[in-house]
């Protein structure tokens, strides 16, 4: 549930209490499910507290449930402008997605891990990202390097089968195909007259499938 106080908006000092004010109502408006009350009410502060990192987040969240797409991404841009920090800027990860960059949409799983340190998970969606955005070597590597920090997570190894596969990289596609099915229910037989599977389906590493 969104809470406001002072000592969490991390507001100028000495912002006037009326701007203050109205951003507690900006917050009730959301809370009350009034997205165009609550961009109304955030248009009604003044630049300086638009500035501030609580209201341009609230802004941003208001705006992504908005059917007006470019609204959403000229926020983001304008709000990375302001604020440089890696929590923030990992926020540009929608605008990426959005605008099918995915080499930046990789950077910034990069600069989430600033902040958290190496995720396998961070980095095996970093991963997918690089295949979409065309760099298939880049994309195994960084699989790897997931599936070497995290051996024997389910969610790593659900991610690398599309990257694996794509990349030609049989031995270790085999090999999450085989610890998904020991470790969970999935069986891969009906999905492999897709075309997709085609070169895999050739190689030595298919028998168990095949």
């Amino acid at each position: 549930m969104l809470t406001l106080d002072k000592e969490h908006t991390n507001l100028a000092p000495d912002a006037d209490l009326n701007e203050f004010e109205k951003l507690a109502d900006m917050v009730s408006l959301i809370k009350g499910n009034d997205i165009p009350g609550a961009v109304s009410a955030y248009h009604q502060l003044s630049p300086e507290m638009k500035n501030q990192r609580v209201p341009t987040m609230l802004h941003l969240l208001i705006l992504r449930r908005l059917p007006d797409v470019e609204a959403y991404k000229d926020a983001l841009k304008e709000a990375a402008k302001v604020h440089q920090e890696p929590s923030f800027q990992y926020m540009l990860l929608d605008l990426y997605l959005l605008e099918k960059n995915y080499t930046k949409a990789a950077e910034c799983q990069d600069t989430l891990m600033t902040l958290t340190g190496k995720d396998a998970v961070l980095l095996a969606t970093k991963a997918l990202f690089q295949m979409h955005g065309g760099s298939k070597e880049d994309a195994r590597k960084t699989m790897l390097e997931a599936l070497a920090l995290e051996p024997d997570c389910i969610s790593v190894h659900d991610r690398a089968i599309d990257v694996l596969r794509e990349a030609g990289d049989h031995k270790a596609l085999a090999d999450s195909m085989r610890f998904m099915e020991e470790q969970t229910t999935y069986r891969f037989k009906g999905e492999l007259s897709d075309p997709r599977w085609a070169d895999f389906l050739k190689s030595l590493e298919s028998a168990p499938w095949r």
